[in-house]
């Protein structure tokens, strides 16, 4: 499941009120409280943005992509090594720039693995795997009639 950064910010709200109030009957100053707490939102905005750009189950996905492929395909093993086998410099930069659950589709995609499978691995319901692939399709049509130009 993807990163909620609202449930997540509730969360460390309820927390940090919880511990504030256990701080002010034990006599800490305001002005420590408010150190604290100021310290306390900085970290947990660094987290959250470390977490919100984190691809959900990675690690799941990255084992299964050896176990995934097919014999005639065992030199790409990795979306790395797709890009790298990409050719085209205007494809390549526009694959680039996806996000890396896009290009984890694509890689997936590629191997031909049910779209269903996909979803289960990656936390995805099929119809959001459907509209990742419909989006990167809209931008590479784009992009060759850019070429076409």
């Amino acid at each position: 499941m993807a990163f909620n950064k609202a449930k997540e910010e509730y969360k460390w709200k309820q927390w940090k009120e919880a511990e504030e109030s256990k701080m002010r009957e034990l006599g800490v100053q305001e002005e420590i409280i408010l150190k604290l707490r100021e310290q306390d939102w900085e970290d947990f905005k660094k987290e959250r943005n470390y977490n919100e750009h984190q691809f959900p189950n990675s690690d799941v996905v990255e084992i299964s992509l050896a176990t995934m492929c097919s014999a005639d395909r065992e030199n790409i093993t990795t979306v790395k090594a797709l890009l790298d086998e990409i050719e085209n410099e205007a494809l390549f930069n526009l694959l680039r720039s996806a996000d890396k659950e896009t290009l984890q589709i694509v890689f997936f995609r590629m191997l031909d693995i049910p779209t269903e499978q996909i979803a289960e691995k990656m936390g995805l319901t099929p119809n959001a795997i459907y509209l990742r692939i419909n989006r990167l399709k809209e931008k590479i049509k784009k992009l060759k009639m850019g070429e076409r130009k």
